[in-house]
């Protein structure tokens, strides 16, 4: 291979590896609930069933996180417009959750790159999907890209959950 195309396809992949970095690790995001159980009995013991109800929520939703980082299924996005590359989400029914600070639009592609669905479609002055904003996604088991567009400020992150 000459040097020149070894050299563009090298610059290549250094610019696309910082679209889609996970800010923590599977095990980060979980080791912050090691006491979590523990934590819930004792309120539950309490009487303090709002409190356990947050930290069931709160280690619930760490459990997604880490499941989908896991099987590949958790994306970042740190620029406006971005695209994963191809990946198969198994046959299933997923929820799928979308986190930006104030704008951003998801759409899931087919290969030839064709809109199968536009999943997010967020704008908002006052503030996007902080909290995450959830669909519902029926996938049949095919080759998909997920398209990023007008996530503002980046970063934007995406969930599947699978539902069984």
């Amino acid at each position: 291979m000459n040097k020149r195309l070894t050299a563009v396809l090298l610059s290549l992949f250094i610019l696309t590896l910082p679209v889609f970095v996970s800010f923590s690790s599977p095990v980060e995001e979980l080791e912050q609930y090691k006491g979590s159980i523990a934590e819930v009995i004792e309120l539950i013991q309490q009487e303090n069933e709002d409190e356990a109800l947050q930290t069931l929520n709160n280690l619930h939703n760490a459990v997604i996180s880490a499941r989908a980082e896991l099987r590949g299924w958790s994306f970042t996005t740190t620029t406006q417009k971005s695209l994963t590359d191809p990946f198969v989400l198994p046959e299933g029914t997923y929820r799928v959750h979308f986190t930006t600070e104030n704008f951003g639009a998801v759409k899931v592609l087919s290969m030839e790159g064709k809109t199968l669905e536009l999943l997010f479609n967020i704008g908002s002055s006052r503030g996007g999907a902080q909290e995450a904003a959830s669909t519902v996604y029926r996938s049949d088991g095919s080759r998909i890209m997920i398209e990023f567009s007008n996530v503002s400020p980046p970063p934007g992150e995406l969930v599947f959950e699978k539902l069984e």
